[in-house]
């Protein structure tokens, strides 16, 4: 269910003046925790300044998010014509996939090299991920430090063929097929197409990669 972007806190009495500034903090920070949710969610709404004096409302306040960016959000108090904008911080703490150890371009990620590791939201960049669906079996691309996060531009699919790589080349259709020796002319990874040398004929043919050293012929 979509969370609504407003709620509105129903009172029988509001709170004497001296005490609605405190109030309007409080209740701020309550609908923030709604709001925003989680587990492992700490929210500090900066106090009004003590010299604001609001005028008297008998209707019900609303709040509403105005905005809300890394670490930060503005709520919005209604009462009547009475409008007040508190400025709040929070700190969100999430369990995000991590290396498990220094992982080197090039290397194939398994199981051993992943590990779960609670950090804090507004410190992440990228995609991260909170599994290892979609990690495992994935190709490094650069260089990653043991504790770091793992996002989505560290990793990719792994090359199957490589330039210069003796590959079978693959031809035919259900009942019969014919397989030759080639030659990739560059890297590719699967499903990507790739230009191979027939070793046999010596042509040049274009084909998809199906696994490692296989490149299937339409």
């Amino acid at each position: 269910m979509k969370r609504m972007l407003s709620v509105v806190l129903l009172v029988l009495a509001h709170p004497a003046q001296a005490d609605l500034n405190q109030w309007l903090q409080r209740q701020a920070e309550e609908f923030l925790k709604v709001e925003i949710g989680g587990d492992r969610l700490e929210v500090m709404v900066r106090p009004l300044d003590s010299r604001v004096k609001l005028p008297d409302c008998n209707e019900a306040w609303d709040f509403s998010l105005k905005a809300k960016s890394r670490g930060s959000a503005m709520v919005k108090a209604t009462c009547g014509v009475t409008q007040v904008h508190l400025s709040a911080t929070y700190s969100k703490s999430i369990d995000v996939v991590v290396a498990a150890r220094g992982l080197n371009r090039g290397d194939i990620v398994g199981a051993r090299d992943l590990r779960l590791e609670t950090v804090l939201e507004r410190e992440l960049r990228g995609s991260w991920h909170t599994d290892f669906d979609g990690l495992l079996g994935q190709q490094v691309k650069r260089n990653i430090r043991e504790g770091q996060p793992v996002i989505g531009r560290m990793v990719e699919l792994p090359t199957l063929v490589n330039r210069g790589d003796t590959v079978k080349l693959q031809a035919g259709s259900q009942g019969i097929q014919i397989t030759v020796m080639g030659t990739a002319l560059s890297d590719a990874v699967q499903g990507e197409q790739v230009s191979v040398k027939n070793l046999a004929s010596g042509r040049t043919v274009r084909g998809f990669v199906l696994a490692q050293g296989i490149v299937q012929m339409p």
